[in-house]
């Protein structure tokens, strides 16, 4: 695994509250684990991709008066794909003034994953990917860490057991996997199986199968196990041009699967979602394409044909 640096700041000149964070827009993200918090005004939008600082407190101690120290950390995510983009962009850990005691390299050399439902990246991409979407005024640094201090010391509700999906399709069962995206700057592939679109009224059920393109160093990289392909169930509404994701699991490159997971994300629309652009229009004009695929693997392999996934 890869060693980041650390810079341990000796002196308080060295370690003043950046502009960034004086000019600060923190928005909180409830999760069971505890509150995340992201800076709007350090979002970084470029074509599909966006840039964010994400804050996530911790005690310091388990005692009731332990200082609540933090890590700032800079992520890449991808409005198409439902994934982070390589590694992190940079971190550094704050007090509760915003004064930074340590700061870490950029780590540019990890494989891009896709996230599931839970945690902070699906709530913040649902915000920052729909350009339609107002972000109210937000919290300072100083207010955010008093936030997160006055919530640990609230009583932290049991966490809810994980929703379990339908487990995916017996990969031996005949499919119609139809390519409805690709990337040839990435790599990235999307697939939607015809055999399993139903249809009620306005109303359609699709299953979609995405695969990232690879860009990761050779092994023993820790990254050759993340979440390369995902299997989506997902509900249509076409003329209102709304996606459900309902069910999601993913898999690494060696096609191992994770947990069927069951929990409903935000509702999408084709403003915050160009894939779903995509995948509302092949599905409601029922435009089935001629050439599919019998199964995820032969998708699989056809996309790795095309844009190799290194083995």
């Amino acid at each position: 695994m890869r060693i980041r640096h650390l810079v341990t700041c000796v002196a308080m000149t060295a370690c003043t509250v950046t502009p960034a964070l004086a000019q600060a827009s923190f928005q909180r993200v409830a999760q069971e684990s505890g509150p995340v918090y992201w800076n709007a005004e350090s979002i970084k939008l470029s074509d599909d991709t966006f840039e964010v600082d994400v804050l996530e407190p911790y005690k310091t101690d388990a005692g009731a008066r332990a200082p609540v120290h933090a890590s700032l950390t800079r992520h890449k995510l991808s409005c198409v794909w439902s994934a982070s983009v390589g590694g992190t962009l940079g971190s550094r850990t704050i007090d509760a003034t915003g004064k930074t005691l340590e700061s870490s390299d950029p780590e540019l050399d990890s494989q891009g994953s896709f996230y599931g439902p839970h945690g902070w990246m699906a709530a913040v991409a649902s915000r920052v990917c729909n350009p339609n979407k107002k972000i109210p005024k937000g919290m300072d640094v100083v207010q955010t860490m008093a936030d997160a201090k006055a919530t640990f010391a609230s009583k932290t509700p049991a966490r809810p057991d994980p929703v379990r999906s339908d487990a995916p399709p017996d990969e031996s069962a005949p499919a119609r996997f139809g390519l409805i995206r690709e990337e040839k700057n990435t790599g990235s592939m999307s697939f939607l199986d015809w055999s399993r679109l139903t249809r009620a009224g306005d109303k359609i059920t699709v299953q979609t199968l995405d695969v990232l393109g690879d860009d990761t160093p050779p092994p023993p990289e820790p990254q050759w196990n993340y979440s390369v392909i995902a299997l989506r169930t997902l509900s249509l509404e076409c003329g209102a041009r709304l996606l459900t994701q309902t069910g999601f699991i993913s898999f690494t490159k060696y096609l191992e699967p994770g947990f069927p997971d069951g929990t409903t994300w935000p509702v999408r629309t084709t403003d915050d979602w160009p894939l779903g652009r995509q995948i509302l229009d092949a599905a409601c004009q029922g435009a089935e394409p001629p050439e599919t695929f019998r199964s995820r693997a032969a998708a699989i392999a056809y996309q790795r044909r095309f844009h190799p996934l290194r083995k």
